[in-house]
């Protein structure tokens, strides 16, 4: 492979990468302003939620 494809290919790399990266972050981001949107949640609600999941 020529120098100029392999510095292609990196970049190329790099990007996905990025916007691997920042896909994740807005997924985050959107769980905590849901969260936040619907008010704290008490523990009993949060251990009947885990219940729920593992069942």
């Amino acid at each position: 492979m020529s120098a100029s494809a392999d510095k292609r290919s990196m970049r190329l790399l790099m990007v996905c990468a990025m916007g691997t990266l920042a896909g994740i972050l807005m997924a985050s981001a959107d769980r905590k302003a849901s969260k936040v949107a619907n008010g704290p949640i008490t523990v009993e609600e949060r251990l009947k939620q885990l219940d729920h999941k593992s069942s």
